[in-house]
């Protein structure tokens, strides 16, 4: 008997088929994250209610160990997944401040170093942009990196946001500094899918 190239024989599979099974399945995924995201907005009133933090690092490693030993990629995916929650708690528990109109904004209370680490984990992805004075080296780009963010050294002039480490000055969209909450516009979350080219100033 014979098979042509592109052919698969085996089981009586063919592509069409397998990619309306793998289909069926994503769709189960949306529907499983939507339910999730209606979840996490609870959680995050509940956090906000009494005053605890959005984040619980300890929470996340006791259900990945619940679930046992995975594959490397399934780790990644529930790393990614966590991420996705906290944006969304943080997209809920966001209240209002001031006069009726005002932005909204979440407060974030932690060492520099780690609101670094949080601000970019919020807003870096792969293929988002990241301009940072020559031969710096801080926490908010390596967790940068590891998410695929691209690292230019250089100034940029057409930024969608821009992040000041130890200074604050007009212009700033986030500032981090030892010692002082970190504030995030709501308007910051909502379109952060719209961010790609991100300017980091000070060291």
């Amino acid at each position: 008997m014979v098979y042509f190239i592109g052919e698969d024989n085996s089981k009586g599979e063919s592509i069409d088929n397998l990619r309306e099974e793998l289909f069926t399945n994503t769709r189960k995924l949306v529907s499983l994250f939507q339910d999730r995201v209606l979840i996490a907005g609870r959680i995050a009133d509940l956090k906000r209610r009494s005053g605890k933090p959005v984040r619980d690092r300890n929470r996340e490693l006791s259900v990945i160990d619940s679930i046992g030993h995975v594959q490397p990629s399934v780790r990644r995916f529930l790393s990614l997944l966590f991420e996705l929650t906290i944006w969304e708690e943080l997209g809920s528990s966001a209240g209002f401040e001031g006069d009726s109109g005002a932005p909204g904004k979440v407060r974030v209370n932690a060492e520099a170093t780690v609101l670094e680490k949080v601000c970019a984990s919020l807003f870096s992805s792969p293929g988002v942009e990241i301009y940072s004075v020559p031969g710096i080296g801080n926490a908010f780009l390596e967790e940068a990196a590891k998410r695929g963010a691209h690292i230019i050294e250089g100034d940029c002039l057409g930024y969608d946001l821009k992040v000041c480490l130890n200074k604050s000055e007009e212009g700033c969209s986030i500032v981090i500094a030892e010692g002082q909450p970190m504030d995030v516009g709501t308007d910051l979350l909502s379109r952060r899918e719209g961010i790609s080219r991100i300017l980091l100033d000070g060291a």
